[in-house]
């Protein structure tokens, strides 16, 4: 838990308890004072009653009132889904079952949802929803958004009906099946018409070693000011060397990591859902490179370690990278070209498409494919 104060505009302290955690079992709370005593006040007593919280919640997880547990068979009783649902339903029945899985769908997955719940798209039942009525949310749409974040929107919508009949949340399976067929159609004629499109596919790589170490002087910098305990600069270096997602790295926990054998477990990720998720697919093995190895090593010190290896939510780094790069005075790169950066290195190694994709974890290994295609490109030129 964390305690701090911000001054606002109107010259009111508001005090803010944070709870940076990813297995946070106890949300930050904050709230606005006239005066600071009053806010300093408010925040003691908040941080005990929220340190109580927390044991609570480790220790008597189980135990439910009798309030609490109906609610839960209230809940787990709900109404299947079927052709007549609305997409606002939909939507909402998704958002609420992605938010209990341990991997939630990503926020821009949920703010894309979200989204449509304000146009009249969500007002429609699935069954009167073909081409021309997402053709017509598409236009409305890209009035104000590029043609790509209509598409996200749309794909969003199209994997929540997926999702949800692959849980059996409808109460006809060949319902939703037609639905989905229906959906698949309609969303390549979007993309096929122009209405939807895919995003721009960047190219920014870290510039020369400078660059890099400025970037992670910066990352270090932020490290002892925060005090958090979290290497920011091996956070990055890591990002860069494994070339997994975000998601992914900040996941990964010591027990995952076999030193002996060189390679650690992703048991949680974008194509990897244990059956908890309703699929087979097992937790894949992604081979520990010698650098990572040593930064691992590095990170781990000599005792035992257990539990996350990076204790901070996906959320909390995406906010915090541009702060990192603005201090070091980086302009243009984004947190996910630290990704395409490590894939461009290892094609300079040598590395095979399909041996990145072990690393990387691709299913579709186009954009592997473009990246390596532009490197060869590159030295072809320099010959």
């Amino acid at each position: 838990m964390h305690k701090k104060f911000r001054i606002k505009t109107s010259g009111r302290i508001q005090a803010i308890i944070e709870n940076r955690a990813k297995d946070a079992m106890v949300k930050s709370k904050s709230k606005t004072f006239a005066n600071r005593e009053e806010a300093e006040g408010w925040a003691e007593n908040m941080l005990v009653v929220m340190e109580k919280q927390y044991q609570q919640a480790k220790g008597q997880v189980n135990e439910l009132s009798d309030t609490q547990l109906r609610r839960v068979v209230f809940r787990n009783h709900q109404p299947k889904l079927d052709a007549k649902s609305s997409v606002k339903d939909v939507i909402n029945a998704y958002l609420s079952y992605t938010n209990s899985m341990p991997l939630p769908a990503s926020s821009t997955t949920q703010d894309a949802l979200r989204t449509i719940c304000k146009y009249q798209l969500a007002n429609y039942p699935l069954c009167f929803v073909g081409y021309e009525i997402l053709e017509h949310y598409c236009k409305e749409r890209n009035v104000t958004c590029s043609s790509s974040t209509t598409r996200i929107e749309i794909s969003s919508l199209k994997r929540a009906l997926r999702e949800l009949r692959e849980m059996n949340k409808f109460s006809k399976a060949t319902d939703s099946e037609q639905l989905e067929a229906q959906f698949e159609s309609s969303y390549a004629t979007l993309k096929k018409n122009g209405l939807i499109a895919d995003s721009k596919s960047r190219n920014r790589r870290i510039k020369d070693r400078n660059e890099l170490e400025r970037l992670l002087s910066s990352a270090k910098e932020f490290s002892n000011r925060n005090k958090s305990g979290v290497r920011y600069d091996y956070l990055i270096l890591l990002y860069i060397e494994t070339t997994l997602r975000a998601s992914e790295l900040l996941s990964l926990r010591w027990e995952d990591i076999d030193f002996n054998r060189h390679r650690f477990t992703i048991a949680v990720g974008k194509n990897v859902r244990p059956g908890t998720n309703g699929t087979s697919e097992a937790p894949r093995e992604v081979p520990l490179t010698k650098r990572a190895h040593r930064i691992l090593k590095t990170l781990k010190g000599d005792g035992e370690s257990t539990g996350l290896v990076f204790n901070i939510t996906t959320k909390y780094l995406t906010t915090l990278f541009p702060r990192i790069k603005a201090h070091a005075g980086i302009t243009g790169l984004q947190l996910r070209d630290l990704r395409r950066e490590g894939v461009s290195r290892m094609v300079e190694k040598g590395f095979s498409v399909l041996e990145i994709a072990v690393f990387t974890g691709h299913k579709d290994i186009d954009m592997i494919v473009k990246i390596y295609n532009a490197a060869q490109a590159v030295n072809i030129a320099r010959r």
